[in-house]
């Protein structure tokens, strides 16, 4: 019973790390603005959305751009061909 109250626990902490304190810290690194991978709009430090990704951290300025990342990554921070520029576009 006692692990399982740990683990729950455990759980709990780490939920509301990423659920309520994300978003405070910019493409790579822990200061200053990142720019939305999405739709290209700078979000300032402590704004928005984020989500950590391969190692990285992205800032996204609404949750619908969030969602957007969320369902294919890959077209927003370069797939296989090196597409990097926000939106898909090559």
């Amino acid at each position: 019973m006692g692990s399982l109250l740990l683990f729950l626990l455990v759980a709990l902490c780490i939920w509301m790390m990423l659920d309520m304190h994300g978003g405070h810290a910019a493409a790579g690194s822990t200061l200053g603005a990142g720019t939305d991978p999405v739709c290209g709009m700078t979000v300032e430090a402590g704004q928005g959305y984020a989500r950590m990704y391969s190692g990285r951290l992205y800032r996204f300025c609404s949750r619908r751009c969030l969602e957007r990342f969320d369902d294919d990554p890959q077209r927003y921070i370069g797939g296989p061909q090196g597409d990097s520029q926000p939106g898909g576009a090559p």
